[in-house]
Formats: structure tokens, sequence, C-alpha cells
């Protein structure tokens, strides 16, 4: 939090005069006007794109009143996000005071600090606060915001995460290019308005902020703006039909752009090769381990070096530079894939996880996503080698069982990608602990990850030292569930490939685990989902559930019992649950010779997304199956 030191008072500032009166009404009203519960909300919110020059600029306006001291709290600090490729500037910003009194933000009140980095991008925040912030203030601030010129079209979402009395929008496209803006899930239609595109609107709810959401361009309204060089192109008649030629084009382009450093690649890796599959594994393993990946994380250059990357303008500069983004990756493949005499080029494919694909919906949103096809054998198959770590003929989990559009020839045409099977991502975890008397628990732990569970981890974890590894999995799988929790000897293994795995192995340590009450001690053999809350806690939806992929795992729990225990009552020995979307069957055993508990436990979510009319039984299944995690083992102190 950065704290103001050059406030100027409100009688002697030149700028109180930059700004314009505010309605009465937003000073004076001591109640929230949309969300009776809102701690804070917007009075007045507004974007104005210029999207008319060489790049686009953006001019945000907010002016917020504060109504509780949870909101006074929220509004303590203002962030700005950006990324590394952005220009912010202008930032102004003042605060009326329920008294009559105004302060203003100082030029040096600004901090500017790095959040995190994706590839070769940066991302900031910039951030500012006022002192002696109140219930009943009103703070207004604006700022400006230069992004690189969009190619096909941009959106602009209309919520935001506190409610909103006023809501303006405004949009003046580039006139040289064809445009049409269009609304999605708004109350009132986009305007045309002289050369701009113009949206009002009032008392607008918050932006939803539910467990497993669905993505926002589904359920929440946003304005799109696209662009193409022919209006005939925008018409909603003829717009798959030109997205198809524009995969078509592309196409082309792929198989023009083979040059005779590629040629000579394709001779040297497809030497002695016989088949067309062995010939595509070879090329799909020399892209995934040869060519250095920069739209992930890169342990080969820093950011600074990847700033400064000359960008690859065919598959033989990437073969030449020995590095290529994602979609580099993909066209260098398919360009390996023609060569073995396939029917390959690149296909858009729809992003689940961003939009459900929708004939209706026209904009780059829809359909977002490069991999690249192959017609073999009468079917299409697709192959992402651009997206670090998947393996040979599997794409991405949000790129699965989804709508692709692709292309032979002239001729295009909208196919399905095939569905991962649902036993292609599993975790196993394995426990061997220790009971003492007092109810700790400590012992060794392993868990292995495959399939999407351990691409997630290979991904998330690759730019992470082992340390940070190490808190991680101490903060996110066991100190959301106990207050003393210790971690150590932490090790972790990673494959690659089909058969990648994702291995963490530790010693952990967890004091007063089990509950102890008189003489008997009450055990959860549940370990690794004992204490967990509910996933959803909300009776009510805004949004479908949506999970990333199908998953299965499997537990195996040892605990030793300390001398002086025995069992002190029954307990239920199996357990199981086979609902519409997901499955559960434990065992728990007490082994009198070696005195331990033995638990093992099978579950698996048999759907990815659930429609909000059926979350009801979706919650009740998580809640059924969380209600047997809950149960106990009853043991007894020997007298």
């Amino acid at each position: 939090m950065c704290s103001l030191s050059c406030l100027e008072a409100a009688g002697g500032s030149r700028k109180a005069k930059e700004w314009t009166d505010i309605p009465a009404e937003e000073l004076s009203l001591e109640t929230p006007r949309v969300d009776p519960f809102a701690s804070a909300e917007f009075t007045f919110r507004s974007v104005e794109v210029d999207d008319s020059g060489p790049e686009t600029r953006y001019v945000y306006h907010n002016r917020v009143r504060l109504f509780t001291e949870d909101g006074v709290r929220a509004w303590s600090k203002i962030d700005i996000e950006y990324a590394s490729d952005w220009i912010v500037s202008g930032i102004r910003a003042r605060i009326l005071y329920p008294d009559g009194g105004v302060a203003y933000l100082g030029r040096h009140d600004v901090y500017q600090r790095e959040t995190y980095r994706d590839g070769s991008r940066q991302f900031f925040v910039k951030s500012f606060s006022f002192p002696q912030l109140r219930v009943g203030c009103v703070i207004e601030y604006l700022w400006e915001v230069i992004r690189p010129y969009p190619i096909r079209g941009f959106d602009v979402l209309v919520r935001d995460e506190w409610p909103t009395w006023v809501y303006e929008l405004s949009i003046r496209p580039n006139q040289i290019r064809e445009s049409r803006c269009t609304g999605y899930h708004l109350r009132l239609p986009v305007e045309r308005v002289g050369g701009r595109y113009w949206y009002r609107d009032s008392d607008l709810l918050n932006r939803a902020t539910e467990s497993f959401m669905d993505a926002r361009r589904n359920f929440e309204p946003f304005v799109y703006l696209e662009y193409a060089s022919e209006r005939s192109m925008l018409d909603p008649d003829n717009y798959w039909a030109y997205r198809g030629g524009l995969v078509v084009e592309k196409n082309r382009g792929v198989t023009d752009g083979i040059d005779e450093g590629v040629v000579e690649l394709a001779e040297h890796l497809y030497q002695g090769v016989e088949t067309t599959v062995e010939k595509l594994v070879a090329a799909y393993k020399f892209c995934t381990d040869k060519i250095e990946n920069i739209s992930f994380y890169s342990d080969q250059y820093s950011v600074d070096e990847l700033g400064a990357l000359t960008p690859n303008e065919g598959p033989g500069d990437t073969v030449l530079n020995g590095y290529g983004t994602r979609y580099d990756i993909n066209v260098l493949f398919a360009s390996l894939a023609q060569l073995a005499e396939c029917s390959a080029g690149l296909a858009e494919v729809e992003n689940c996880l961003d939009f459900v694909y929708d004939p209706s919906a026209h904009g780059a949103f829809n359909i977002s996503d490069w991999v690249v096809a192959i017609e073999m054998d009468n079917r299409w198959r697709f192959f992402d080698p651009g997206s670090a770590g998947l393996p040979f003929e599997v794409l991405n989990a949000e790129n699965s069982d989804v709508h692709a559009l692709t292309s032979s020839g002239d001729f295009f045409t909208i196919v399905k990608t095939p569905r991962v099977d649902d036993e292609f991502t599993k975790i196993d975890r394995f426990a061997s602990l220790r009971l003492d008397v007092e109810g700790g628990v400590e012992g060794v732990v392993k868990v292995i990850y495959s399939g999407y569970a351990w691409l997630w981890r290979e991904r998330y974890f690759s730019a992470m030292t082992l340390n940070e590894k190490e808190s991680f999995v101490r903060r996110q799988d066991w100190g959301n569930r106990f207050t003393q929790v210790e971690v150590s000897e932490f090790e972790v293994r990673e494959g690659s490939g089909v058969e990648g795995e994702f291995v963490m192995s530790y010693r952990i340590s967890i004091p007063n685990y089990a509950d102890c009450v008189g003489d008997r001690i009450f055990v959860n053999p549940s370990v690794f989902e004992a204490e967990k809350k509910g996933l959803f806690s909300g009776l009510e939806r805004q949004s479908d559930v949506v999970f990333d992929y199908t998953i299965n795992v499997r537990d195996r729990v040892t605990i030793q019992l300390p001398e002086g225990l025995s069992l002190g009552g029954a307990f239920p020995v199996l357990l199981e649950f086979d609902g519409e979307f997901l499955k559960r069957a434990s065992r728990t055993e007490f082994n009198f010779v070696s005195g331990s508990i033995q638990f093992q436990c099978f579950s698996s979510l048999t759907e990815t997304r659930v429609e909000r009319g059926e979350f009801d039984y979706l919650k009740g299944e998580f809640d059924a199956v969380s209600g047997f995690d809950s149960q106990l083992v009853g043991l007894a102190k020997s007298k």
C-alpha cells in the first residue's frame, strides 16, 4: 500500500477546476442503490475506446461510493493492472470526504510493481491510495491505456466486481476497415451515433464470483467489435464462410512458407522411417524437444532476452532460430506433416473455458485457438506441439471434444475434436502415517499426477524453485485445512511424454490431527480430504458449473497406532456412492496384527460441465461425498 505525501487542499488546487461536478445523489445517498448488501458501489463508470489510429487507446473514468467499513478496507488501495506491451498514463484521482473536503492524488503517489510473468510478457500494477478513508467517501479516478492495435477485433466486458449505477461505453472504430459492433447478454442494443458505437446502461449487478464458474462471455454482458476488409464478410449469413475462408488462406500460407531449411530437416527426420505415423512422431518430438517454446516459461531466456528476440516469419526461421511461439511451433509441425505426405494444416478450435461455440455468435472469441489438423484414414486427427508438455495427439482439455474449423484444399468444414478418455487424468495419493497418543500424525506422503493433472502442475511449477513448490503444497494441500502443519524432505520428479507423471514426495507432520476426548481418540482415515470445506457454499448459481477435466483419484492410507490404543467401536467399513456426476467407493479396515488402520478410496468426476439448472443435484452429490470423508474411527486407550 502506498501513502500520499503530496495531497493538495481543495481550495488551492488548480486541478480541482478540471473535474466536473458530481450529481447530488451520489454525494448524499447513504445506502446502496443496486445491491442492498453492497459495501461499495460504482456510481459511474465509463470506457472510451479510440481505435482510429495506429494503436488502441482506452480512457477509463470511475467513481465509487463507500457505504460500510468493509468497503473502506476493500478500497484502501487501488490497483491498475496492465501488461508489458501496454502503456498506462494520465492517472488522476481525487477523494471527496463526507464533510465536504477534497484531496487530490499527487504526481509522486503512484507506485508500480511487477506481479507475474507469462513467457515473454510481464504483468504489472500501478497502485495508489488515500489517507483517512472512511464511510461516505466518494473516490473518483481516471487513467489511459494504450494497447497494440487489434488485428481482428476486441471485446469489452460490461460488468465489474462492484455494482454500478451508471455505465457508459463509447467506441470509435478504425475507419479504414469495415466493422460491426455486437452486444451479447445486454439489456439494451448497441447504437451507432455518428462515427462511434455507443452503449449506456444503469443499475448493473457485480460480476459473478462463483467457484468453478463458466466463462464470463457465456452468461455475462459484453460488447464485441469485429473488423473485416469487406462489409459482406461481416454479414451474419456469410460470417462462417468468411471465417472458413480465413482458415483456407492461412493454410495456403503454411504450404507456401515451406523453405529449403524445412525440407532438409524433414529429410533428416524421416531418413529410415517407413510409416507415416512414425514420421509424425519424429516431427512432433523435434518440435517439442528441440524448439524452445517461448509462449510458456523458458529456462533458456530471461524475460529481457525474450522481449528482444526477433519474431519468426515462417517455419524456416523457427528451425534456424531454435525458438518459437505456440503458433510458430504448430506451423512448423504442420509443414513437416505436409512433407510426410499428409493432408495437414492449421485449424481454429473452440476454447470451451473461454466461450462455448455458438453459431449465432460472430466474433474471433468464438473458436479462437490454433492447433494442427491432419486428415488421415477418413478422419481428422488433431495435434498441438506448441502447447508445452502435451503428449502426441492430445489437445489441451479446453480444446478436446469441441468444435474445430479446418480446411482441405479450397474447402472448409466444422468438425469435433476427439474426447480424451475419462481414464486419462489420474491422481494416486499414498500416505504412511504414525499416530501419537496426543492425536498428532507424522509420516510420508507420495502423490502421483498423470494426464491433465500432471500437465497442469508441470506448467504451473515450471518457474518455481523447489522451496516455492514446497510452500505451495503446504499452503494449498494442507494449510487451508489445518492450522499447524509441517512439510519437510520435499522432492519432485517430473516425467514427460504419453506416460508423463509428476511425482511429489515429502514428510508431513500435523499436530492434533485426531480428536482426543477423555480416554478415546477419534481419527479420520481420509487424510487427503479431512476437514475440507464444501466445494459449493451458495444455494444458487448465475452460471453453469465448469471443471477443467474429468479426473480419477485413488487414495491409499495407512495409519500406524501407538501402543495402548485399540479399536473402540464399530465404524463404516464400506461406503459407496454412485451419482450422476460423482462416483466414490471406500474401504476402511482395522488390522489387528499390525495395529493399524488401512484406508482405500476411489473417486471420479465424470462430467466437466453441469448446467445451472442441475446445480442442486451436483451440490447434493458433493455434500454426500463430503459426509463420507468425515467418517471417524473411534479408538480407546488401554486402562
